[in-house]
């Protein structure tokens, strides 16, 4: 059961307390989601900065090492949060023991408590700096995941349309009205929205509308303990959202707990990322194919028991019917530059050029087999890793 440590000193950012260790990872690739964990919070001791940056102050956090980041992590996710600041000011993240970018990360307003998600380069002596331009500001920073080194870009990301997935105005989701106090919600992320199963994390927009008081919103994965950290936070009367990457429960479901007061709750999912495990270790991430929003490629699970290497893709009638067919009444040249060849029902090849297509569709298909070859075109997904002996 959650129990509070302590209580905080004039303004709501997140529950202040030491974060908790975690021990260290395997070997992955590309991002690595974990469960929240508190690495800075100038409040009090953890992170090692004791009161709030002053102004115009630049400090620098230790993160390799520091909670299951690994000595060759290039860059962490972080929700870092302004708080209780005595004036308007901005906060800027960098890698530490490089020039300061004239770029912002949070823009706080005196004596609110203003979260952002950040992707930090982490410097050679293996921390981040962090800047505060005006007044005094405490510095909240919850880690969520990092990158290992070489791979800091987010091609392994899988961005989708977003889809609402949950709003307690409405019951979409599964709950209707605002969460109370203390409120704890399991939202299945896997399944809806176009977010396959097996997902290692998502990307979310999570809101909280019309908060009865100063509050806060946790997010963390389902069958996990709760971490004290904060993933939105939100003023009285007000609306406010922030961007989440969140590690998914085994399950693929998250929870979300309400700290104070009563807030409708918003979740709406941008992208996922997917991992490939070997011995329960995530050895390698990936884009996701999902098909379209009106057409979504099957979700199954399935152990591998043989590999094809350079197989063909024999078209199935329903993307026949609805991509291919059309571009043969435009142009039966298209299938030569998608290098796929029409074959009839004794395996030899046809001219396309000598087919009416017009007289197909989905009630009457083609008599032949669309298969196209193999070579850098093929629809089929592209999976390489490195070569090293296991």
């Amino acid at each position: 059961m959650y129990k509070r440590q302590e209580q905080f000193d004039g303004f709501n950012g997140g529950p202040a307390g030491d974060a908790p260790t975690f021990p260290p990872p395997g070997a992955p690739t590309g991002f690595v989601p974990m469960s929240p964990v508190r690495i800075l919070d100038t409040r009090g001791t953890t992170g090692g900065h004791k009161g709030a940056l002053g102004a115009g102050e630049t400090w620098s956090l230790p993160v390799r090492g520091t909670a299951g980041v690994p000595a060759d992590a290039a860059a962490v996710v972080v929700n870092l949060t302004g708080a209780g600041a005595t004036a308007d000011t901005f906060i800027t993240a960098w890698r530490s023991g490089e020039r300061m970018p004239a770029t912002s990360n949070v823009n706080v307003v005196a004596q609110a408590a203003v979260p952002n998600l950040a992707v930090i380069g982490v410097g050679a002596n293996g921390a981040i700096s962090l800047f505060n331009s005006a007044g005094a500001a405490h510095a909240v920073a919850d880690l969520v995941g990092y990158f290992r080194e070489a791979t800091t870009d987010t091609t392994a990301l899988t961005s989708l349309v977003p889809s609402r997935l949950l709003d307690t105005r409405t019951g979409t989701g599964g709950r209707t009205g605002a969460f109370g106090p203390g409120t704890e919600f399991d939202l299945q992320i896997t399944g809806r929205g176009g977010v396959p199963a097996g997902c290692a994390a998502a990307v979310l927009n999570v809101t909280a509308v019309g908060a009865s008081s100063n509050t806060y919103l946790t997010v963390w994965p389902n069958g996990e303990g709760q971490p004290y950290t904060s993933s939105v936070n939100v003023g009285s009367g007000q609306t406010a959202a922030n961007l989440v990457i969140a590690k998914l429960g085994a399950d693929g479901k998250l929870r979300i707990r309400n700290d104070a007061g009563n807030a409708h709750v918003l979740v709406d999912v941008a992208g996922f990322y997917v991992s490939y495990f070997r011995n329960d270790e995530p050895v390698w991430t990936s884009k996701v194919v999902v098909g379209r929003d009106q057409r979504e490629t099957p979700i199954f699970r399935s152990k591998i028991t043989y590999v094809v290497f350079n197989p063909t893709w024999t078209i199935p009638p329903g993307i026949l019917v609805k991509d291919k067919l059309p571009d043969l009444r435009r142009n039966p040249g298209a299938l030569k530059r998608m290098n796929i060849r029409v074959l009839d029902r004794s395996g030899r090849e046809v001219n396309p050029y000598s087919v009416n297509w017009n007289q197909y569709g989905p009630s009457r298909l083609p008599p032949y087999q669309f298969v196209q070859d193999p070579g850098p075109n093929l629809s089929l997904i592209h999976i390489s890793e490195p070569t090293r002996p296991y």
